[in-house]
């Protein structure tokens, strides 16, 4: 895979920052371009180093077996902690990253730093991981003077959003900067296609902060750090594609990623941000972006309820508006339907239930039994049968979005 020299374009009210990318295998059909967009303000900012490009795109190149050579400059520390990334990934997922890719780069040299002082951005989604780490932020910034918490990362193109929903990114959008604008800092906007890159080709929770650190390097001389939320505790580290392990690696000598939220469970996460006002008008955690008419949230995919039913459990559900108030029989077979096993999410709220509201523990149990019965009945039943099990009671292909 090559990489060639990226390129500043001025296109319109946007600014677009793009590197033309090569395969040896034709037959992969990946796009020619990997692009992002940044609204004609930060054109400044915008680095014509490779860097983003590299970390966008070395999972795509291991996974496919092509040694990745940049034209563009490259960090030193990047070429290092790249060796680290992919041993990580093997060690994970070896029926998907076999081996370690070469990656070489014309030239090699260290960012420039910034001329001001430290500014960071967070990555923000709208969901409860990024309203946790956004009440997390605030509070360091007023405890610590030197945190300069100045931004918001809103990427359209992630796993979020797909660029196809380019309605619903812009409503949210104009939501998110007035929130943030009553915060005191500023929303970037930005969009992307690096998820075209990785359909059908890896696990889209092997590809969750590609474009966000991606998108965020891309902002050379702005940033000196991206925050974003923890996807699992400490005691599951080693099981979704950003953690504790691999996050501080993506950075260079001037920019570092920093990750929070690893010491809470999911529930105790909810909880914290349970009573924030803000939240409570704005949370977003629909994964149930398949449908057209949702901007917000549908209160029936799997995420949806899996937080609706804490938030229930919690004593919380009728103060946020975003979703439906109130919880069904209905939803309890639902939520036990796309219940995900391993998580431990099931646990957290039976547990807390037992504790506080033992009127809810029978009905957790029920949905409970559905989620057990139906992952064993998936695990140990001959292929053909299970596959009928898979068909209704596993999501929509959220690939086929960005491919």
């Amino acid at each position: 895979m090559l990489i060639h020299q990226p390129q500043i374009i001025h296109h319109g009210q946007e600014v677009i920052l793009q590197a033309r990318i090569e395969t040896r295998d034709l037959s992969l059909k990946l796009p020619e371009f990997l692009w992002f967009k940044y609204p004609e303000r930060y054109q400044q900012y915008l680095s014509d180093r490779s860097d983003a490009f590299l970390w966008a795109l070395i999972l795509i190149g291991q996974s496919i077996g092509d040694d990745i050579e940049c034209l563009g400059e490259v960090s030193p520390r990047t070429l290092y902690s790249l060796d680290e990334y992919q041993k990580i990934y093997m060690c994970w997922y070896p029926d998907i990253f076999r081996r370690q890719i070469t990656v070489r780069a014309r030239r090699i040299s260290h960012p420039k730093p910034l001329t001001t002082e430290s500014r960071y951005a967070l990555a923000f989604s709208g969901g409860v991981d990024s309203f946790f780490m956004l009440q997390n932020a605030l509070q360091m910034r007023k405890t610590n003077p030197d945190f300069h918490l100045q931004y918001g990362l809103f990427v359209h193109g992630s796993a979020d959003i797909p660029l196809r929903f380019a309605d619903k990114y812009d409503a949210l959008r104009q939501e998110y900067k007035l929130l943030f604008d009553e915060l005191g800092l500023e929303l970037i906007p930005v969009s992307t296609n690096i998820m075209q890159f990785g359909a059908h080709r890896i696990l889209l929770k092997q590809f969750l902060n590609a474009p966000l650190v991606a998108s965020a390097l891309g902002l050379g001389s702005l940033l000196s750090g991206l925050l974003f939320g923890s996807g699992e505790t400490f005691t599951q580290f080693h099981l979704p594609g950003n953690g504790m392990l691999i996050s501080h690696l993506q950075s260079t000598e001037t920019f570092e990623n920093i990750e929070l939220g690893s010491g809470y469970t999911r529930l105790e996460r909810i909880k914290a941000i349970a009573n924030w006002e803000l939240a409570q008008r704005h949370l977003r955690v629909c994964f149930g972006f398949t449908s057209e008419s949702v901007v917000r949230n549908c209160s029936e995919c799997g995420k949806c309820l899996r937080t609706r039913m804490a938030l229930h459990t919690l004593g919380k559900l009728e103060k946020f508006s975003t979703l439906r108030p109130f919880i069904r029989l209905r939803d309890y077979v639902l939520w036990g339907r796309w219940l995900e096993v391993g998580w431990g999410y099931e646990i957290d709220a039976l547990e807390y239930a037992w504790r506080h509201k033992k009127a809810m523990v029978l009905p957790l149990m029920l949905g409970i039994t559905i989620g057990y019965v139906r992952y064993i009945l998936r695990r140990y039943l001959p292929g053909w049968i299970s596959k009928k099990i898979i068909s209704v009671t596993t999501p929509t292909n959220v690939h086929d979005l960005f491919a």
